[in-house]
């Protein structure tokens, strides 16, 4: 079922999307080589608290954490653990923020140590921004969610890479995840139509290679079973009478 929000409760979601854009910011200011992943997701806990708020991922299906930190070809849902980031590892960080009963979510991918790794590494990720500004562009009112499935697509194929299409973005309020789920791939013209007080989460994951994926002992790692690296970009957008208002940036 579709939940619409008023502007009013739109407005509210927005405040958790900031904070949630502020512990995104310090935390990918402050993470490095050398440090693990359940430290980062310590300090992620942390900032969320200092806003008197909580972290929107702890405790849903049992998770145990506040982030999901996914590495080099984990695609989503990377347990934080006691693995230290080394120089170089492409981090995705995927962490949402829930303040007076709204959730927020967001997701952004960088090189550990800041600095180019490489031209094709470099290319990998300018893709993936890319694709989620141009999917952005699509969600207006009276677009259907195949518009935003087909942009995803169409951006990072035609650089040579491939859409991960067991996995979709979603819907977001009150719960993490709402209907409708807005997949990495698909048709223009088709799906749900776009509506005034949809919050859309628009993720853009995507693979080098292909796009099979297997999942870890741990029950919640989801990896590239070719093992090349992944990425994945994400943000909140409401669909408003003006046009796209993102509420993560």
């Amino acid at each position: 079922m579709i939940i619409l929000k008023s502007s009013e409760e739109i407005e509210e979601i927005k405040k958790a999307a900031q904070i949630a854009k502020i512990v995104m910011d310090r935390t990918l200011g402050w993470m490095h080589p050398g440090l693990t992943t359940l430290q980062v997701d310590k300090f992620v806990n942390s900032q969320i608290k200092a806003f008197h708020s909580l972290p929107s991922f702890l405790g849903v299906d049992g998770y145990k954490f506040s982030t999901c930190i996914s590495i080099n070809n984990e695609v989503v849902h990377g347990m934080p653990s006691n693995r230290k980031i080394r120089r170089g590892d492409i981090v995705s960080l995927d962490l949402g923020v829930k303040l007076n009963g709204w959730n927020s979510d967001m997701c952004r991918t960088k090189v550990a140590d800041g600095k180019k790794k490489s031209d094709y590494v470099d290319k990998f990720l300018e893709v993936g921004i890319k694709a989620l500004d141009e999917a952005i562009t699509q969600v207006v009112i009276g677009n259907r969610v195949g518009d935003i499935s087909s942009s995803i697509q169409k951006s990072v194929e035609t650089a040579g890479f491939n859409v991960i299409r067991d996995l979709t973005g979603h819907a977001i309020g009150r719960e993490l995840h709402e209907d409708p789920m807005i997949p990495c791939f698909g048709k223009r013209g088709t799906g749900d139509v776009l509506q005034e007080g949809m919050v859309l989460c628009v993720e853009v994951m995507y693979v080098a290679g292909s796009p099979l994926l297997k999942s870890a002992k741990d029950g919640w790692t989801v990896s590239t079973m070719d093992g090349k690296i992944s990425a994945m970009f994400e943000d909140m957008v409401a669909v408003a009478p003006d046009g796209p208002k993102v509420l993560t940036r």
